[in-house]
């Protein structure tokens, strides 16, 4: 317990194994002076075992995040799903899923590699033993030793199979999405992990792609979920309290669009949260930019309740990404920084009042 209590003093680093190997062995020791009280006043105090198996059962369950992950097909279509399954789809896709159902906002067509599809891949592998293995044995003190078993996880994930079953349900599913747009198109395959977009966020720890060329999805589905075991993803998750077992990486796939802008929008300025202000930034061309941090953005500051522009900066763009016909992206630099905001004041206020229906519908 003295143990426990220095380790919560902020100083030092430590994961779930040690939480609960500390956990086991004052339990035992509780149990045992139970016990031993017992023998010495004639079980006077036989009451406390009940309460000892309540006080274990509680802490148990705190400590672990125990999922179930359904019985599903390999693929789904974005239509097919709601909020209500993080569990089959992970909290990314779930949540567009919703707001594509229930909202009258635009939103792109596309489907998802279920997370029971990752299971399988990894069943059909005998991967979750030898990742088991791998991360039980890391010392997340020693940043080395993290990053080199993080990159050999990801090369045998890489480096692994898919089952016939999955891939052919992939090529159908891309198929399909096509036929419902009416032209072959690239595609994004973005991560979407079971605790992604949720409380523990793992926001920015995990990979996604723009400009798949379909003969590339399969490959770039298996470095989606190799990205489960970034070392930033693992230190992240090894130090929240997770298990290997409840990390488990479903995959959006969504056509690619030849953006005029793109960015980022959080309904509360995420620098000032109670300014009552929703906060915009974008640039020319595909947003990877402003999430890369590669560019200054353009600025918008939306009061929550009037929906009226109350600031707005220029950004710094020297360059612009689109999308090559042929799959990946091409940079295009600039010779003068762009003069002109990325958004006009009526989108701005469009897209501000999107944000504000999906905050108040989720």
């Amino acid at each position: 317990m003295a143990e426990l209590s220095e380790k919560l003093s902020g100083e030092y680093l430590f994961d779930i194994q040690f939480i609960k190997s500390n956990v086991e062995k004052t339990s035992e020791g509780v149990l045992k002076i139970i016990k031993l009280l017992n023998s010495l006043a004639d079980n006077k105090y036989h009451g406390l075992y009940e309460i000892y198996e309540k006080i274990k059962e509680k802490i148990e369950n705190t400590i672990s995040h125990k999922i179930e992950i359904p019985v599903t097909d390999f693929t789904l279509p974005l239509e097919s799903l709601s909020k209500d399954m993080v569990t089959v789809a992970g909290g990314k896709m779930a949540n567009l899923a919703e707001i594509k159902k229930s909202l009258n906002i635009p939103t792109p067509e596309g489907f998802v590699i279920t997370s029971y599809a990752y299971l399988k891949f990894l069943e059909f592998n005998d991967l979750k033993n030898k990742i088991n293995d791998l991360i039980e044995k890391i010392n997340i003190n020693k940043f080395d030793e993290l990053e080199s078993t993080c990159q050999k996880i990801k090369e045998l994930i890489i480096n692994s199979p898919l089952p016939e079953e999955i891939e052919l349900s992939i090529k159908s599913s891309y198929e399909k999405l096509c036929n419902k747009i009416n032209k072959k198109c690239n595609v994004s395959v973005r991560s979407s992990a079971i605790h992604e977009d949720s409380y523990f966020s793992f926001a920015g720890q995990y990979s996604s792609f723009l400009n798949v060329p379909e003969n590339e999805i399969i490959q770039k589905y298996k470095e989606v979920i190799a990205s489960l075991f970034n070392p930033r993803a693992v230190f992240y998750y090894k130090t929240k309290g997770f298990s290997e077992k409840e990390m488990v990486m479903a995959v959006g796939v969504l056509p690619m669009i030849d953006a005029y802008a793109g960015g980022v929008m959080y309904t509360k300025d995420p620098n000032n949260p109670e300014s009552g202000n929703l906060l915009i930034n974008s640039v020319k061309g595909l947003g990877k930019l402003v999430v890369d941090g590669e560019v200054t953005p353009d600025n918008f500051s939306i009061n929550r309740d009037k929906l009226y522009i109350s600031e707005k900066f220029l950004g710094k763009q020297n360059k612009i990404l689109i999308c090559k016909t042929n799959g990946d992206i091409d940079v295009i630099p600039l010779s003068e920084e762009i003069s002109e905001f990325s958004l006009s004041d009526e989108q701005v206020i469009e897209l501000a009042k999107m944000g504000m229906t999906i905050e108040n519908y989720l």
